[in-house]
Parts: C-alpha cells; structure tokens; sequence
C-alpha cells in the first residue's frame, strides 16, 4: 500500500473491522452510532493486536450527523480521527447560516 493511495475499509459490522485491521489505512464505520462504534472499534483493536498491528496506523472516519461539544469529545473519546457531518441545508442561505453556526458553536472550540 505504502506509497499510494490509501485504503480506507469501510462497514457497521465487526468484520469490516477486522479487515481493515489487516489490510487497511483506515476505517470508515459509516453510521457513527455511539451504540453499535465502541464495538467495531475494539474489534479493530483486537484485530490489530493478533496481527502485530499498531492500531494508531489506522486513521478512524465516520459520519456525525448533528454535533454538539459533547459529542465532538465523545468521537475524540473513542479515537475518532475525522467526522463527516452533513450539510446543515440545502439552500443558499441556509447553507451559510448552518455553517456559521457551527463555525463559531463547534468549530472555533475544538483543539
């Protein structure tokens, strides 16, 4: 894989986990669910732990949905390494405002 483009594995269940542990940069468990992510991510874990694999190496990228602060620690928390967040509109205006509101709420207050 090194060098080239890096392969991120995507998937909701523990065996898109485990392969990603073995063969790829990084993981991408789309539904950000708080629920069911602890669980994929401590597969991934497992997984890197039985193949000499430092789990650091795998980048963590997942969809967030709404945020607030809260959640954003939670995500860091759990070494989440990128959120995907959805647009917060679709039309022009509401598009800035949304984006605005999280540039200075989220945004500005993450480190």
């Amino acid at each position: 894989q090194k060098p080239g483009v890096p392969i991120i594995m995507g998937g909701n269940v523990e065996a898109a986990a485990r392969r990603a542990a073995r063969v790829a940069d990084g993981f991408y468990p789309a539904s950000g669910s708080m629920k069911t992510l602890p669980l994929l991510l401590e597969a991934l874990q497992d997984e890197c732990n039985k193949n000499d694999r430092d789990p650091s190496e795998i980048e963590i990228t997942t969809s967030a949905g709404r945020l607030d602060l809260s959640k954003v620690a939670r995500y860091k928390d759990l070494g989440v390494s990128r959120l995907l967040i959805p647009p917060p509109a679709y039309d022009k205006e509401g598009l800035k405002r949304g984006l605005n509101e999280f540039a200075e709420s989220i945004a500005a207050k993450v480190d």
